[in-house]
């Protein structure tokens, strides 16, 4: 698993902000039908911001008036969760079969042709 995240202003226009990335592996023995939590990754953010009034507020002293300054703390988590179903057909039969609810619920056309029964004589 792997979070990319930008970080700071960039130092020409023309490129973006430097990224972090932080990455996370691995490994777990599951059994077909049950879920697992792989891992999670927790990415805390910290963020210091002024505005204020041009020209009025780089006044030293009464500029604090025409200013105001404000600091962000935030945390996000993140995780991932494996539902593992073992597929035993060559062919994938068994894809089709456990993946046709949620087309269902979704709505999701099969684009299988329909087939009627016909009579022949």
């Amino acid at each position: 698993m792997s979070l990319s995240t930008f970080v700071g202003d960039s130092a020409d226009p023309t490129l973006p902000p430097p990224r972090q990335e932080t990455k996370l592996a691995s490994q777990a023995t599951v059994p077909d039908g049950y879920t697992v939590v792989v891992g999670g990754i927790e990415v805390e953010t910290k963020t210091d911001a002024e505005s204020r009034v041009p020209y009025l507020g780089a006044i030293p002293i009464l500029g604090n008036l025409f200013k105001s300054q404000s600091k962000t703390e935030t945390r996000n988590r993140f995780y991932v969760f494996l539902r593992c179903s073992v597929l035993r057909s060559a062919a994938l039969e068994d894809l089709r079969y456990i993946s046709m609810p949620a087309l269902v619920a979704a709505g999701v056309d099969d684009d299988l042709p329909v087939v009627e029964p016909r009579i022949i004589r």
